[in-house]
């Protein structure tokens, strides 16, 4: 019983030689598949803007820290964290906070911190619940706007 040979390897040689490059080549393929990112997610936007005020209500505190949290529309209970950051207010105590996401357009809703400069005699004030559009447009065609008065020390 005579086997073929090809450039010096035996029929049965050639058969695991190939295998073996089918197994890789399957392999290779199916790690190239695992290796993707899935679907690609449309970004979207919000943003959330605003003044802090002293007591009075007219005068504007003065470069307040102010962090923010970005919340999914509650289901079932329960929201997720979209995205959060820190920033310091202007002179005038404005601020804006633009988020890219990949949240689905909804109705969100943001949790705000805002601590005034030490000095002020002003207690610092903690909001939560406030409603924000989540967009596909960029700049989003509409923004949140907040405007919180902090009370002074005691």
């Amino acid at each position: 019983m005579s086997r073929a040979r090809f450039n010096g390897f035996s029929s049965r040689k050639v058969v695991a030689v190939r295998h073996g490059l089918l197994i890789v080549g399957l392999s290779g393929g199916l790690v190239a598949c695992l290796g993707t990112t899935g679907p690609t997610t449309v970004p979207t936007y919000a943003v959330v803007t605003g003044q802090i005020f002293r007591p009075d209500g007219t005068t504007p505190v003065p470069d307040p820290a102010i962090s923010i949290q970005l919340l999914s529309a509650t289901v079932n209970g329960t929201s997720m964290l979209i995205g959060s950051g820190s920033l310091n207010g202007d002179s005038l105590g404005r601020f804006a906070f633009p988020f890219r996401t990949g949240a689905p357009v909804q109705v969100g809703s943001a949790t705000m911190t805002v601590t005034p400069r030490p000095g002020l005699g002003l207690v610092g004030r903690d909001t939560s619940g406030i409603p924000v559009r989540i967009l596909p447009t960029d700049p989003p065609t509409e923004s949140t706007f907040v405007r919180l008065t902090l009370r002074a020390r005691q």
